[in-house]
């Protein structure tokens, strides 16, 4: 789910078809044995492991290493399936073993890709042995000028940590369950779910009860507050009464290609997401 920027403007609504990452359960578990020290530009911080972040377009990017090399990955609580740059893959000489086929779904669509194996995977102060990615090819989508994106950080990785991503100090701090302090009094906590391994929270939309995933990997180029939704969601919107009025259309990029998504605007929807509103 994009971030509003600018809560006094008129809310979007952008119709996406809610889509997994993949259907599967995840392949991916931390290693229970002692971690080795990752590589990269983490630094050590109390209770757990910091990274600098890169902000492109409103979506975090962190420098990691993967067998031989180091790149941006993004970071991506909405997808359960982490992937990997293949051609970056092939070039770093990292050794890999491919282990067959899975479809994967996004915005856009779905497509069938292959699966790899890499000995070892450090992020954090955890470690996955026997590490799975889906081979991808990202020379389509748009980069950070501080580097192009050679992978994909899902939910399948990360949700074995606290992550606390600060938008504007640009830092991501990943803990694992024995390295958590208490939650900050001042951040008051909004339930989640997390069907499929993606965390999903109860929203509430001009008075109505909707799920919406929290999606760090989503971005526009528009500058204007989107906000992701299905058709259901359309639906229980205008059965509430709610007035939506179909405004245009954009164009996104997925996994399996262009899209153009229609827009739909209303007049003083609320958008409320646990304290918070919008």
């Amino acid at each position: 789910m994009p971030a509003m920027p600018r809560p006094s403007r008129r809310l979007l609504l952008a119709l996406l078809p809610l889509a997994l990452a993949c259907s599967r359960p995840p392949e991916n578990g931390p290693d229970p044995g002692p971690p080795r020290e990752p590589g990269g530009t983490a630094e050590p911080a109390p209770g757990g492991r910091a990274y600098p972040v890169v902000l492109f377009r409103g979506a975090p990017y962190v420098e990691l290493v993967l067998g031989n090399a180091r790149g941006l990955f993004l970071l991506d609580t909405g997808a359960n399936i982490s992937g990997v740059d293949e051609s970056w893959l092939l070039q770093s000489g990292t050794r890999f073993e491919e282990i067959g086929r899975t479809s994967v779904a996004g915005t856009t669509g779905g497509i069938v890709v292959r699966k790899a194996s890499v000995d070892r995977f450090d992020l954090g102060t955890g470690s996955f042995p026997d590490a799975v990615f889906v081979l991808q090819g990202y020379g389509g989508f748009s980069h950070p000028p501080q580097g192009r994106q050679v992978g994909l950080l899902g939910t399948d990785f990360i949700n074995s940590y606290r992550i606390s991503l600060d938008y504007g100090a640009r830092r991501l701090l990943l803990e694992m369950k024995d390295e958590r302090g208490p939650r900050p009094a001042a951040l008051p906590p909004a339930p989640l779910d997390y069907p499929f391994g993606l965390p999903t929270a109860r929203a509430v939309l001009g008075g109505v009860s909707l799920p919406c995933r929290i999606d760090t990997g989503a971005s526009y180029i528009d500058p204007g507050p989107y906000l992701d939704v299905n058709r259901p969601a359309i639906d229980a919107l205008r059965a509430a009464g709610i007035g939506l009025r179909e405004s245009g259309w954009i164009s996104v990029v997925g996994i399996a290609g262009p899209e153009r998504l229609e827009i739909y605007t209303a007049d003083g929807l609320r958008l409320e997401l646990g304290p918070v509103a919008v």
